[in-house]
This record gives C-alpha cells, sequence and structure tokens, in this order.
C-alpha cells in the first residue's frame, strides 16, 4: 500500500495551512451567544462565524464532543441565530470551537447574508 501526499496541501502549522482546511469562508463576529448546555444557561460572545461554525470567547473549557444549543445575536438585538453545535475545539481559558450539527436552512441562510455582507476581511 502507497501513501501519497496530494498537492496543495499545507501541515497546519504552515502560514494559510489552516485556513486552507477550512470548508466555509469565516469571519470576525463580536455578538452575544447564548449558550445552554442541559439545564445551564450562559452568555458569552462570538469571535468568528462561519456557516459552518462559531468560536466563542469563553474562559472555561468544555469537552469535546459536548452539545450545546446556541442562540446566536445579529445585528437586530430581537433577532437571533438558533443551532444546535458540538464543541470541536478547545483552547484552556480562552474559547472553543464549535461546529454547527443542526441549524434550519433559514438560520443557515441568515449566515450566509451575514458573511457576504460582513466588511470583515475573511480570517
Amino acid at each position: 500500500m502507497f501513501f501519497f501526499k496530494r498537492k496543495n496541501e499545507s501541515p497546519p502549522d504552515s502560514p494559510g495551512g489552516s485556513a486552507q482546511r477550512r470548508k466555509h469562508k469565516r469571519i470576525l463576529y463580536n455578538y452575544p451567544v447564548d449558550m445552554i448546555i442541559g439545564e445551564k444557561r450562559t452568555q458569552r460572545f462570538a469571535r468568528t462565524l462561519s456557516v459552518g461554525a462559531l468560536y466563542v470567547a469563553a474562559p472555561f473549557e468544555l469537552p469535546l464532543d459536548t452539545l450545546i444549543h446556541l442562540r446566536i445575536g445579529t445585528e437586530n438585538r430581537y433577532r437571533f441565530i438558533d443551532a444546535y453545535g458540538s464543541v470541536v475545539y478547545s483552547q484552556a481559558g480562552k474559547g472553543m470551537g464549535i461546529k454547527f450539527i443542526r441549524i434550519s436552512p433559514e438560520d443557515q441562510k441568515k449566515i450566509q447574508l451575514i458573511i457576504e455582507k460582513s466588511w470583515s476581511q475573511e480570517v
């Protein structure tokens, strides 16, 4: 059996390596996020957003694969994006990456519009 390295594939620690591995464009996003985990609820702030995930700043760490109900704030304080996600990445004391695992097509369209209208550079 032979293994070949794919062309144009950068190691994760190389410049641009992690951005090339992302499936979706990611933007800076600084809005509140209600995180509901079982019976507990806390509010933190999103730092980045993409169609497939978001990064939330948090001083605590959650185990990988923790299921979280998310209510993501938008420009209109009376409208939010409702989704369920799973922790896929965690930085102790800084925050965590949460991948969307259940989100309505309407809310996914809202995120896409936010990204398209954003002045933020892709990160």
